[in-house]
């Protein structure tokens, strides 16, 4: 038996659990009893076959009753899945530190630019303008202002690099706590934290000198952040939306690149990743696509497209910004100098996005989609994972 298996039945079945009481409580009764369903479905299709399908089966039960359980004892109703709603020092430190980064940061650059760059870095939407926020909107670039794994995987390379003389298990270590530091600065939202849940865990694995399995950690890090806030399943969009793009990469990025980008996109560079960004862009609507649907009834036509432009600056944006408010500490001179690469670089993103949501088709509303509809989607998805030959685990 896989040694991953046991592990995977109960954390699916408590998040299935969790998932059937949401619903139940809302009073969704045909919600809930279809959630219940799906996954004994799912079960004794993939277990069936098992000389284990006892045991997992037991497994299965014991976490989908903890996941009741655990979602009724719950005492928050809210969504807040922060990690930093602690009145300690280092947590109101971390924060002050956002703070004063951000301020920095307005020091150099003027409106609409500073707060593309503090939701960049920082994740505070709240600074970004209502106009530029509503062409990300319609063009669906949102998430490149969503702090989650391409920052994670950003601060681990850096801290790596830095600490390089030191032992592997000691940059491990290092590792770890700028992630859990970095967490608590941009404010610890729910896609951050499953970002962060999964790096760790992977730099756990490496601690260890285990293989590091995509797959196992994404339900991993769903399972713990729904262990710590059984609220975050069904209540919180970003939650579900970052696990769903996550999964689109680590299911299906390589089949789709290999079988679909590689073979109809040829003329596509590889330079500075854009055949990359666009393959991985692609996986990932695949997964989120109907959700965005059923939540905000929209549908971008010109997303893909955007995304395959804009993306391969966003990685320069993001170093010359830290770059800038980092040296605007010491000095103001510092902080503009590489502020004014950032800038010509943002500039030319905002235009290319402000040109791209002007356009008459860049969006269409789809009102009508609703659960139903997606789950039917995701039912399809499914099924081509299958005739793919791409397992689940």
């Amino acid at each position: 038996m896989s040694r991953y298996k046991l592990f995977i039945v109960f954390a699916c079945s408590f998040l299935a659990g969790i998932a059937a009481a949401s619903f139940y409580f809302d009073g969704n009764v045909l919600k809930a009893g279809f959630i219940t369903g799906v996954f004994l479905f799912l079960f004794f299709r993939i277990i069936w076959k098992d000389e284990f399908f006892g045991l997992c089966f037991i497994v299965f039960v014991l976490g989908f009753v903890f996941g009741i359980f655990r979602f009724f004892i719950s005492e928050d109703p809210g969504t807040n899945s922060g990690l930093a709603d602690g009145g300690s020092f280092l947590f109101d430190f971390l924060r002050s530190l956002n703070s004063l980064f951000s301020k920095q940061l307005a020091t150099i650059f003027n409106e609409p630019y500073g707060g593309f760059m503090a939701g960049l870095l920082l994740g505070n939407r709240s600074e970004i303008s209502y106009d530029l926020m509503q062409n990300f909107n319609t063009v669906g670039l949102t998430h490149i202002i969503a702090i989650s794994g391409y920052n994670i995987t950003l601060v681990i390379s850096i801290v790596c690099g830095l600490f390089s003389f030191l032992s592997r298990k000691k940059r491990v270590i290092f590792s770890i706590v700028f992630v859990v530091c970095f967490v608590i600065l941009v404010g610890s939202s729910a896609s951050v934290v499953r970002a962060a849940v999964m790096g760790i865990i992977g730099l756990v694995a490496v601690y260890f000198g285990r293989v590091y399995v995509a797959s196992v950690s994404l339900i991993a890090s769903a399972f713990f952040m729904n262990l710590w806030n059984p609220r975050l399943l069904v209540y919180d969009v970003g939650f579900e939306l970052s696990v769903l793009a996550t999964a689109g990469l680590v299911y299906v990025s390589a089949f789709v690149s290999e079988n679909f980008v590689n073979k109809y996109f040829k003329f596509l560079p590889a330079f500075a990743g854009i055949r990359e960004s666009f393959s991985m862009t692609l996986s990932a609507q695949i997964f989120v696509l109907p959700l965005i649907l059923v939540y905000f009834g929209r549908l971008s036509l010109v997303s893909p497209i955007a995304n395959l432009i804009v993306l391969p600056f966003i990685p320069w944006i993001m170093l010359f910004g830290f770059l800038s408010g980092f040296a605007n500490f010491f000095s103001g001179w510092l902080g503009n100098f590489f502020g004014f690469t950032a800038y010509i670089l943002m500039k030319l993103v905002i235009s290319i996005i402000g040109g791209f949501a002007i356009l008459p088709f860049a969006a269409i509303k789809i009102e009508w989609f609703g659960f139903w509809m997606a789950a039917t989607c995701y039912f399809l998805i499914w099924r081509l994972l299958c005739r793919w030959g791409i397992k689940l685990f």
